[in-house]
């Protein structure tokens, strides 16, 4: 079973809210306020925008936390919150474009997981493992965008393929599906590179 984030069970947390326990609030935004901007980073470019579309999350279930009570995990209902909020976001600027199809054009769509650089920083820094990363992103970038979004949400934000089917609206064996497709898209492109692979387990195994 998966470790709380939170100090006490998160059915107890939720409880807490619901009876205005600001201390418990307090808790569900210092665990999950970062990790919503970053997401939210993905829908706009703009940090102030995106820390206040997680605010205005936040700021609505206090406002009607006696109701608040998700039917779904709270990572589950707030990442799926913070993408209905930055899709209304988008749709009031007009931007025509659809959520599988928003990473288009961005510049700086992924930065590698941070396990990924702290190991890179215990080895040599030589030109293989430069080309080795600059290849990462090209090949996470050449994924389909469906694939491109389940694979960032499973290996980026850490989600089960039981939230994202739940943030995403589809079904866990379609998430399934579509890691699996990324994973034998990783392993083929990175063949040549099985002496540095073994440094991204965490990431594309």
């Amino acid at each position: 079973m998966e470790k709380s984030p939170f100090s006490i069970s998160e059915q107890e947390l939720i409880h807490r809210i619901q009876q205005g326990d600001k201390i418990a609030f307090a808790e569900l935004y210092r665990v999950y306020f970062p990790l919503l901007c970053e997401f939210a980073h993905r829908f706009t470019s703009n940090r102030a925008i995106c820390e206040e579309l997680v605010q205005d999350v936040f700021f609505t279930i206090w406002e009607k936390k006696e109701q608040w009570a998700p039917t779904i995990q709270a990572r589950s209902y707030l990442y799926k919150a913070v993408k209905n909020r930055a899709l209304d976001h988008l749709k009031h600027q007009d931007v025509e474009r659809k959520y599988l199809g928003i990473y288009r054009d961005k510049q700086d769509l992924y930065n590698p997981p941070q396990q990924m650089e702290d190991a890179l920083s215990q080895k040599e820094e030589n030109a293989e493992a430069q080309k080795l990363i600059a290849l990462v992103h090209r090949t996470i970038q050449e994924l389909p965008e469906r694939r491109k979004t389940i694979f960032l949400l499973s290996r980026e934000d850490g989600l089960t393929y039981q939230e994202i089917a739940e943030v995403l609206d589809i079904s866990v064996k379609t998430v399934e599906n579509q890691m699996g497709q990324a994973l034998v898209f990783f392993k083929k492109r990175l063949s040549k590179y099985l002496s540095l692979l073994l440094i991204l387990v965490p990431i594309i195994n």
